[in-house]
């Protein structure tokens, strides 16, 4: 398993931080440790679980699709129990749409495993599972020479839009209709960052 870098992430039971990594989601791990796992919830009627957007989500296809591809890349949360919490695919060659003339990474794909979903579970594991990938794509776009932008397409739920707003991505024109487009511009980056250290 390819480790990209150590985090932590927040263990909600105990109130702390933990140790968790960021490693490259290969098809292996996505099979053994997303599709049929993730939404395996006994305790969360099917009726709940087909509302969220991402219960489709077929990851072993969708990293499948991008494995090869240079400008592509598949990355998970992996806590300290190996269970992925978190998983992101991102693409490096997109434009952003706040500055035209401008490169930005673009997160295709963002999920935390539904077992960290407060609204969906009665007792969530862990919690910050996606700001911490988000934050892994933040860095990723200053170390690609595109000064902290990141772009996406949401779904319009106001959960999912109230997490974006709250990390100062700004609201685009989507590329998808059905969708809402986000982008974190360079001074939001900026921020952002400096905030973290």
């Amino acid at each position: 398993m390819n480790i990209l870098e150590e985090i932590q992430i927040w263990r909600i039971s105990e109130n702390r931080t933990i140790k968790a990594k960021i490693v490259e989601l290969t098809r292996d791990i996505a099979q053994t440790k997303i599709d049929g796992r993730w939404w395996d919830l006994t305790d969360v009627p099917r009726s709940k679980r087909k509302k969220e957007n991402d219960n489709h989500w077929n990851w072993t296809r969708n990293v499948g699709l991008h494995r090869n591809q240079i400008l592509w890349e598949c990355v998970a949360v992996l806590s300290a129990e190996n269970e992925i919490e978190g998983a992101m695919i991102v693409r490096f060659d997109v434009k952003s749409r706040i500055e035209s003339d401008e490169g930005c990474v673009y997160v295709d794909l963002l999920s935390t495993a539904p077992r960290n979903r407060d609204w969906l579970v009665d007792k969530p594991i862990y919690k910050g599972i996606g700001t911490e990938l988000l934050y892994w794509a933040v860095r990723k776009s200053f170390e690609l020479g595109f000064n902290g932008r990141v772009a996406l397409d949401a779904d319009p739920k106001p959960k999912t839009l109230e997490f974006y707003q709250n990390r100062r991505f700004q609201k685009v024109v989507p590329i998808y209709e059905e969708l809402i487009g986000y982008e974190l511009s360079a001074e939001n980056a900026e921020i952002w960052v400096s905030e973290r250290r």
